[in-house]
């Protein structure tokens, strides 16, 4: 067996269960017997015990089965439950602070040091060596200035946010700073990239700035020691970008994009559960023929990739459009298809979108 995806919906009491094999089988060939916390699947001369953690399964409920090439998929029922796992006492996403602390650690170094700014992929000196005097994080990714102040009259909100020479405003996943203090890159529209490598590092923004993506620069930090502050994570960026709209939305579609010279990138995202819990075999062991479980929650959603310019309707007021790298989009993609994996085929598309999960613990 080389995976196992359980789906859970306790306030159905209901199980989805997804399990592909190493080679392919027959409907004839396969036995699947419910007992309480297990399912036991009996394939030839082959006895596997499955066991489901903090699930109470109904014995008689098995449905839905079918066995498809490598693919085995069925359903059951499950009793009440009072784990929390799944439950409406963890409907709300949690990770808010932790994601404040990140960002207020990055302050911090920054601030309290001098800092060059690096090409992550060949070093090249963006800028010369300097104390950025004002170092402020932007309320989150959505954010409008607009809102920040009781009287409007006669005021432009947009050059409160152009950066002077030694400001640094930052977000989850970019910093803006004033386009003064870099050198050594290229413009090719708006984009600006690397004279070196020609690696893409951020776009020309509003007032005289750039916005450079994380994933792409170091910071060269100097305290009492030389500290190398390293590029962020391209996929630790597209999750932190997805739990920021789950966070502040109900429902919508996400529209990540990067508008390249030549080539334009996007991927569509359409949340469909929230915040789904499942089971999979992921980091455990099989030992005496018993396989224990990983619990984990994810957004299950629906997704596609394009590279034409992507031109929303006039009444979509649901989708919320994010300028990123082309990093974050190539992490996000790749990372979506691993998880289209654990569906069959019958199960892997609707329309023209593909289904899959991003982790969301």
């Amino acid at each position: 067996m080389e995976l196992i995806t359980i789906e859970l919906r306790p306030r159905l009491r209901s199980c989805t269960v997804f399990l592909f094999m190493q080679k392919s089988i027959s409907l004839d060939k396969v036995q699947i017997k419910l007992l309480e916390t297990s399912i036991v699947l009996l394939i030839g001369e082959n006895v596997t015990s499955i066991i489901l953690p903090n699930i109470k399964i109904v014995p008689t409920s098995l449905s839905s089965l079918s066995v498809v090439d490598r693919w085995v998929c069925f359903r059951l029922h499950t009793q009440p439950s009072d784990s929390e796992f799944g439950s409406f006492q963890r409907e709300v996403i949690t990770d808010t602070k932790a994601q404040f602390n990140i960002l207020e650690s990055k302050r911090k170094i920054i601030k309290n040091s001098k800092c060059t700014i690096l090409c992550m992929c060949c070093k090249n000196v963006f800028c010369n060596e300097l104390y950025f005097q004002r170092v402020l994080p932007f309320p989150n990714i959505d954010f409008d200035p607009s809102e920040w102040f009781c009287s409007k009259n006669d005021i432009d909100f947009a050059s409160l946010l152009h950066p002077n020479e030694l400001d640094l405003f930052y977000g989850p996943y970019f910093s803006i700073i004033n386009s003064n203090i870099f050198y050594n890159y290229k413009k090719n529209k708006k984009d600006i990239l690397c004279n070196r490598c020609l690696l893409n590092v951020g776009l020309e923004d509003k007032g005289n700035s750039f916005k450079i993506w994380d994933c792409c620069i170091d910071y060269k930090l100097e305290t009492d020691e030389i500290i190398i502050e390293e590029a962020s994570n391209p996929l630790h960026d597209f999750i932190t970008i997805i739990k920021s709209f789950i966070s502040n939305n109900t429902f919508g579609e996400i529209i990540l994009e990067c508008l390249l010279a030549k080539q334009s990138h996007y991927i569509v995202i359409k949340p469909m559960d929230m915040r789904l819990g499942i089971l999979t075999e992921e980091n455990v062991k099989c030992n005496n023929d018993k396989i224990n479980l990983k619990e984990t929650f994810v957004i299950k959603v629906l997704y596609k990739y394009g590279t034409d310019k992507m031109i929303l309707p006039e009444d979509c007021i649901n989708a919320k459009n994010y300028e990123v790298s082309l990093s974050i989009i190539e992490a996000g993609f790749n990372y979506l298809l691993l998880s289209t994996k654990r569906f069959p085929k019958d199960y892997k598309t609707i329309e023209d979108y593909y289904i899959g999960y991003i982790n969301i613990e």
